[in-house]
């Protein structure tokens, strides 16, 4: 079973599914203008670093980091699920990268390799 990311499936330009705010779609906007949508509920993980200043938002859609001096006010928003957007302004957030997400073999074919080498 292949699994299909936000991004291939709705493409990388701000278009309906993420303009509409008919889901709990947090939109993060890329330093390269693509546009990286999450639901909110799909959300794994994050982890910010105060000293460094930047946020690691983690998805099944891939990780983006969020850098400057506004993390942690932005991290606050994003975990009382009124967040909805992101983007660099030069002030506040100063970055914004997105890492898709690295497919491999799904779980099913590592167990059977498990298996067949046990």
């Amino acid at each position: 079973m292949s699994q299909t990311s936000y991004l291939e499936k709705y493409g990388t330009v701000a278009g309906a599914p993420w303009q509409e705010g008919k889901a709990p779609i947090v939109r993060f906007i890329t330093d390269d203008h693509k546009v990286i949508g999450v639901m909110f509920g799909h959300i794994t993980r994050t982890y910010e670093d105060q000293v460094s200043q930047y946020l690691m938002v983690s998805s099944p859609a891939g990780v983006v980091v969020i850098r400057g001096p506004g993390v942690s006010d932005y991290h606050e928003k994003l975990a009382q699920g009124i967040a909805d957007l992101v983007e660099a302004n030069g002030k506040e957030i100063t970055s914004v990268l997105y890492y898709p997400p690295a497919y491999g073999e799904s779980d099913e074919e590592l167990d059977e390799k498990i298996a067949e080498e046990g």
